[in-house]
């Protein structure tokens, strides 16, 4: 059985195996904001959750929409959006009422997928939703694929490890073996529905 660190032990390794396993998009990230202005979109947010609050802390992700639209992964599902463009993407669901307002965007890619936070006390509180309105079974409705945040990061970690994940400098992409990747994440996330379909 794995034991799970906690959040801030696991995104020191995740620093540590981006650096070395996948460099030039460790370096696109942006850096963390300043307490107090965390502080004020996690509010307007509603959000509590200290793993949530962790993760922001370490890197404020990156937002596609206005850096030349560069589209990287630094995870099998892409990569952690910036706090500015999750509250962008909460107000485009609000239009669209594509999932419910409580899941709140944390990864996107330029294929219009997101992996969401669930933001509402009960049963699968703090867990991570897969969404895409191309694949069949999860544009109905999101579908679990991360027991939690810290299962997001840990599942991650052991994919670059593994070589599961690679990234490719000469073609700046993420190559990544799939049937090794959910045999991994169904095993790491066990609550989780995604990977096994």
């Amino acid at each position: 059985m794995n034991v799970m660190k906690s959040l801030e032990l696991l995104l020191k390794e995740f620093d540590e195996v981006l650096r070395k396993y996948n460099p030039v998009n460790y370096e696109r990230l942006y850096p963390p904001l300043s307490e107090l202005d965390l502080e004020i979109i996690l509010k307007n947010l509603k959000i509590k959750s200290e793993d949530f609050r962790t993760l922001y802390k370490w890197k404020n992700g990156f937002d596609f929409t206005k850096d030349s639209y560069i589209c990287f992964d630094i995870l099998f599902n892409g990569t952690l959006l910036s706090l500015d463009l999750v509250q962008e993407d909460i107000l485009f669901n609000q239009k669209e009422s594509t999932w419910r307002n409580t899941l709140i965007p944390l990864i996107g890619n330029d294929e219009r997928e997101w992996l969401l936070f669930d933001n509402r006390k009960g049963k699968d509180y703090e867990k991570i939703f897969f969404y895409s309105p191309s694949i069949p079974s999860a544009a109905i409705k999101p579908i679990t694929c991360y027991d939690s945040i810290v299962a997001m990061i840990d599942t991650t970690i052991s994919a670059y490890r593994n070589g599961i994940l690679q990234y490719d400098p000469n073609e700046d992409w993420l190559n990544n073996d799939v049937d090794r990747y959910f045999t991994l994440a169904r095993e790491r996330n066990p609550k989780s529905q995604f990977w096994k379909m």
